[in-house]
């Protein structure tokens, strides 16, 4: 079944769609370093986990004031003088002060402490699945999976932006949906990594492509996606110059064929349910005619 225009009026519309989509969302990790830059300069998070090599910074104020500064040993222990052995390992870093300052406090009546964390530690992480750069990282215990992920040299085209996985010790931990932070800024999933850790990328998913007077064209993984509606929200919406009601999606049918149908993109009264999509389809949105009514 050939696609080619029947008339003029339609090949002037098929010069006016673009040509060539490409994936959305792989641009992130174009031309990043593949280096792990160390993070030294910002706050230590509230939930960031204490594990063996952090360093923490201890004053001691009392009649004499003292500064103690001291390594997680690889037990999980802080080795306090004067106040003995103090497991942090696995606590959170509000927790891990707490705990030493009880320890020294309850030791020396009248002493005030001050419990910094000076130095992180170093964590080993695996990358697996479609990324640029698979194999073993060592980065810095403040690392989160994003920071992972660009600092690798990213996902690669045949991966999927909606799926990526954290697996520690055999289990899930998160999966992250990379559209959530490109299209609304929500990086809720974006976790902080910790010893082992295991990224895995499956391949890409379901895609549909939009092309036309669409704010971003391009090719979109589809996940809870089903519908042209849905596409057009992923894709910002349509342009001024967009006339919704003369679109089309163009579909390989199981048998191997290509067809065309038409789609009506305009705002619909809720008894109206949106063109349904599926894997490949390809929607098309066309210009306005190039007339003017009512001069």
């Amino acid at each position: 079944q050939s696609l080619r225009p029947v008339s003029l009026e339609e090949e002037i519309l098929q010069q006016r769609v673009q040509s060539k989509l490409t994936l959305f969302g792989y641009d992130m990790f174009a031309g990043v370093s593949t280096t792990f830059a160390p993070i030294s300069d910002m706050p230590v998070p509230y939930d960031y986990v204490i594990g063996p090599g952090d360093t923490f910074t201890v004053q001691a104020f009392a009649a004499t004031n003292v500064q103690y500064n001291l390594t997680v040993t690889r037990e999980g222990m802080l080795l306090i003088p004067d106040a003995g052995a103090v497991t942090v390992s696995g606590l959170t870093f509000e927790e891990a002060k707490l705990a030493i300052s009880e320890a020294i406090e309850t030791k020396r009546i009248g002493i005030k402490t001050i419990v910094t964390l000076s130095e992180f530690r170093s964590i080993q992480i695996m990358l697996v699945g479609e990324v640029s750069k698979p194999g073993s990282y060592s980065v810095s215990g403040f690392s989160t999976l994003i920071n992972a992920l660009v600092s690798s040299g990213g996902v690669k085209r045949t991966g999927s932006l909606r799926n990526i996985q954290v697996k520690r010790h055999g289990k899930l931990i998160t999966t992250l949906d990379l559209y959530a932070l490109l299209l609304q800024g929500d990086d809720s999933a974006n976790i902080y990594l910790r010893q082992g850790d295991l990224i895995f990328v499956p391949p890409v998913g379901p895609t549909v492509g939009i092309a036309g007077e669409v704010l971003r064209p391009a090719i979109y993984e589809i996940s809870q996606e089903n519908n042209a509606e849905q596409i057009l929200a992923l894709a910002g919406g349509l342009l001024p110059t967009a006339n919704p009601k003369n679109a089309q999606i163009e579909r390989v049918t199981a048998s191997g064929m290509y067809t065309l149908m038409q789609a009506n993109l305009a705002v619909k009264n809720s008894n109206e349910t949106s063109a349904s999509v599926q894997n490949g389809d390809l929607i098309r949105v066309f210009p306005v005619l190039d007339k003017m009514d009512d001069v």
